[in-house]
């Protein structure tokens, strides 16, 4: 009896026999065989509708390049053009998607005496030294750039350039020298 107590082993709870183990091996593991499954990925876009300002930005922050009338002495009897020049030679390059309809509209700027009345202040001078300016759509300065007569077009899906022209009227005097400046809100809507 003992000889046989010391050939059985205990083996979590539960005593097996080398002779039992011999008779019946465990079951050897299952083979599997190369293969391949398939299935379909589907893939899509939707394209929004909607407007992408190109050269734009500077540091970060919205910023449409600068109009600048440049440097005269005197405005009396002497009317400025300019235009405004951004980094690729037009101030704003819009691309909107194919047929959505766009506007860009321009504010009064930071000094205005009232709606339509843009005017330049004197930088750190006098707070009654300002040029009256306006904003234009064409070159030929017909069509005025403001919140009530905006830009507006139709996406192409290309890239558009705007382009803002700027008229000094004539001005019986020349006010005090300095730099004179003003900030221009431009919103694009669609």
């Amino acid at each position: 009896m003992k000889k046989t107590f010391l050939n059985a082993a205990i083996m979590g709870g539960c005593a097996f026999s080398a002779a039992a183990f011999a008779a019946d091996p465990p079951a050897a593991a299952p083979t599997y065989s190369a293969g391949e499954v398939r299935g379909q990925l589907a893939v899509e876009l939707t394209i929004g509708k909607g407007c992408e300002v190109i050269n734009g930005t500077v540091s970060g922050a919205n910023a449409f390049g600068t109009l600048s009338f440049g440097e005269v002495s005197s405005l009396a009897n002497n009317v400025i053009d300019a235009q405004a020049k951004g980094s690729g030679g037009a101030m704003v390059k819009l691309n909107c998607t194919k047929d959505v309809a766009y506007r860009v509209s321009l504010d009064d700027g930071r000094n205005a005496s009232g709606a339509g009345a843009r005017r330049l202040a004197l930088v750190g001078g006098a707070s009654d030294a300002f040029v009256p300016y306006n904003l234009y759509q064409d070159a030929a300065r017909s069509k005025v750039w403001d919140s009530q007569n905006p830009y507006t077009g139709t996406g192409s899906g290309s890239a558009e350039e705007m382009v803002v022209y700027g008229r000094i009227p004539t001005m019986q005097t020349t006010p005090v020298s300095g730099k004179y400046a003003d900030v221009v809100m431009l919103t694009v809507s669609w």
